[in-house]
C-alpha cells in the first residue's frame, strides 16, 4: 500500500469570505456549525431531514515537498460533490479506487512540486455535512515536525523499530520484514519476537506460512527445519490509528 501524508490542519472559510487562521479539521467543523446554527452533528445525518444546501465551506491545506513526486493521489470523502484546486489547477473528479474505506475516494494528482504545495477543497455545507481529514498517497517518505509535514524521497528499505522516524508517521497498513538464518543440522527452531507494537504477526519460512505470533512469550516453534540457509519473513499487521486516530491531544 502507498505511504500516507495526513492532512488535518487547514485554513478555512464559509462561502466567499476571507480565509481564517489554521485550525484542526474537526474544530473547523464545530466552529462553522456554531456559526450557521447547525446541530453540529449531534444527530446522525440520516435522521435529519434533507435540505437545500446554499452554503459552501472551503479548506486550504499546505504541505512541503523536497521532491517532484509523480503518481500521487488525493484521498477524500465526498469526491463527487466537492471542488478541488491543487497548486492553482482544477482537478478532475475521476476516481481510481479507494483508501481504506469505500467512502474515501482516490483521485490522481498532478506532479507534486518542490517547496510548498497548496490544496483547496470546497464542499457543499449543510446540516448533514461532516468534514473529515484528507490524505496524500504515494511512493514517498514523510517527515513530521510538529504540525509541519514534508514529503521526502522514498526509502528502499527500513529496519526494525519505530516506523514514525523512518518516514512512515501516518502509515497504518501491513509491513513485511525479511531476514536469513542458517542451521548446520536438521533442528526444531524457535522464532521469537520479544517486543512489537501492532495487531499480530504472521511468520513464513522459505515462502510458506508457518504460524502466528500474538501472545506472550511471543514464540513460534517450527519443527524439522532442514540444514542450510533459510529465509524467514515477519508480516506485522498494522492498525489505522496513525492514519485515523486522535493525533491532537
Amino acid at each position: 500500500e502507498e505511504n500516507v501524508l495526513l492532512l488535518d490542519i487547514a485554513n478555512y472559510k464559509i462561502d466567499n469570505e476571507d480565509y481564517h487562521d489554521k485550525e484542526e479539521i474537526r474544530q473547523i467543523h464545530r466552529i462553522c456549525c456554531d456559526r450557521m446554527n447547525f446541530m453540529n452533528n449531534r444527530a446522525q445525518p440520516w435522521v435529519l431531514p434533507k435540505e437545500e444546501i446554499t452554503h459552501t465551506i472551503t479548506v486550504k491545506y499546505e504541505f512541503e515537498s523536497e521532491i517532484e513526486a509523480e503518481g500521487t493521489y488525493l484521498a477524500t470523502e465526498d469526491a463527487d460533490v466537492c471542488k478541488i484546486i491543487f497548486n492553482g489547477q482544477k482537478i478532475d473528479h475521476t476516481t481510481v479506487g479507494y483508501f481504506t474505506d469505500k467512502a474515501i475516494s482516490k483521485i490522481p494528482l498532478p506532479v507534486l512540486r518542490k517547496g510548498t504545495n497548496v490544496l483547496e477543497i470546497t464542499y457543499p455545507f449543510g446540516e448533514r455535512t461532516f468534514l473529515e481529514n484528507c490524505y496524500i498517497l504515494g511512493e514517498f517518505n514523510v517527515k513530521c515536525e510538529g504540525c509541519v509535514k514534508t514529503i521526502l524521497p522514498a526509502s528502499k528499505q527500513i529496519g526494525f523499530g519505530d516506523i514514525v522516524p523512518q518516514g512512515l508517521p501516518f502509515y497504518g497498513a501491513n509491513i513485511t520484514y525479511e531476514m536469513n538464518f542458517e542451521t548446520p543440522d536438521v533442528c526444531d527452531a524457535i522464532i521469537n519476537v520479544t517486543n512489537y507494537i501492532g495487531t499480530v504477526i504472521t511468520v513464513s519460512l522459505d515462502g510458506q506460512e508457518v504460524g502466528t505470533i500474538a501472545y506472550s512469550p511471543y514464540d513460534l516453534l517450527v519443527k524439522n527445519v532442514s540444514a542450510g540457509t533459510h529465509c524467514v519473513t515477519f508480516t506485522l499487521y498494522g492498525n489505522r490509528h496513525n492514519s485515523f486516530g486522535e493525533l491532537h491531544l
